[in-house]
């Protein structure tokens, strides 16, 4: 069974989006009964009625993964103090010895907007995971082999 790791603030927001996609799906359940109000005759004409239709499929399909995903989801908590790389770290690395870049490694999913809060599952986040300050990784980034080299690690 996987594990998708959640930071609070992104867990509670899936849960926010679930809300709001049930929300959805009953307001399309609802236009698609006034759609078929149209007379029996014209029943195969009714584009209005298949939009709805599609759109609620659509809708229930990413319902269904949202909720999938929650079901086998684990909130963590970051260490304050940690001298590893985790999830809710905020790490500066350099690739190839290049100019330093720092990011925050983030959730399976994350709803924070900043472009610099990764998710763990992202090739850069996976080979940073676990290290600690000084140490060298490489990474295939970009179908590339990538040297990181961790400068600096906090906790957010």
């Amino acid at each position: 069974m996987i594990i998708y790791f959640f930071l609070q603030s992104d867990y509670d927001a899936s849960l926010a989006e679930i809300t709001k996609l049930k929300g959805q799906i009953r307001d399309i359940k609802a236009q698609v009964g006034a759609s078929t109000s149209q007379g029996s005759e014209t029943w195969h004409d009714n584009i209005e009625h298949e939009e709805l239709m599609r759109r609620h499929d659509l809708y229930m399909t990413h319902l269904r993964d949202k909720e999938q995903i929650l079901r086998h989801a684990k909130i963590v908590t970051p260490k304050q103090k940690s001298n590893k790389v985790q999830i809710g770290s905020r790490v500066t690395y350099e690739i190839d010895g290049g100019s330093p870049i720092t990011i925050t490694i983030g959730s399976y999913r994350s709803y924070n907007t900043d472009p610099m809060v990764v998710s763990y599952v992202s090739p850069i986040a996976d080979a940073l995971l676990d290290k600690k300050t000084g140490d060298t990784v490489t990474a295939n980034i970009a179908d590339r082999e990538r040297q990181l080299t961790i400068l600096a690690i906090t906790s957010e």
